[in-house]
């Protein structure tokens, strides 16, 4: 990655946090060496951003609540699980990050995008601020399947 590419997507992350920022005032960010910036509210994670490869912004969101935590879709971004889940490999019954879903973007993506993201991030915040993130034991984790293999389409209001 460049300098000036690296910059670029800096650039992009700021103003994404200054958009979250200004939507909710009671979030708190922090640092981290490894995982870039992450967005609490009382405790409770509801996002993290960091640059990703090949260019790319990787956002962290809290599964939605109302969406029975299923994945979005929406054409144009690279929406994924962070991990599989798979019952037969002791380490995949319940997967690192199983309430969180990954959003990889460019710069431009985000730009074309960020009112998908941000309604996305909003959503994460109301699941956080309803005490609502999925929670999953090795008793249950089955519930995970149906999760992680199905997706809802994002509608936006033009």
């Amino acid at each position: 990655m460049t300098r000036s590419t690296f910059k670029t997507i800096e650039n992009t992350i700021n103003k994404a946090f200054e958009g979250i920022f200004e939507r909710h005032s009671d979030i708190v960010d922090k640092q981290s060496k490894t995982a870039g910036t992450s967005i609490y509210l009382d405790g409770r994670k509801l996002l993290q951003i960091s640059d990703s490869t090949k260019n790319r912004i990787e956002i962290l969101i809290l599964r939605d609540s109302k969406q029975n935590y299923y994945r979005p879709h929406y054409a144009g971004i690279d929406i994924r699980n962070i991990r599989k889940y798979d019952p037969s490999q002791a380490s995949y019954i319940k997967p690192w990050g199983y309430m969180f879903y990954r959003v990889l973007l460019t710069r431009e993506e985000f730009v074309q995008n960020s009112d998908v993201i941000y309604n996305l991030i909003d959503s994460s915040y109301h699941t956080a601020n309803n005490d609502d993130i999925l929670k999953v034991e090795k008793t249950n984790h089955e519930i995970l399947g149906p999760i992680f293999n199905n997706t809802y389409d994002v509608m936006i209001n033009q």
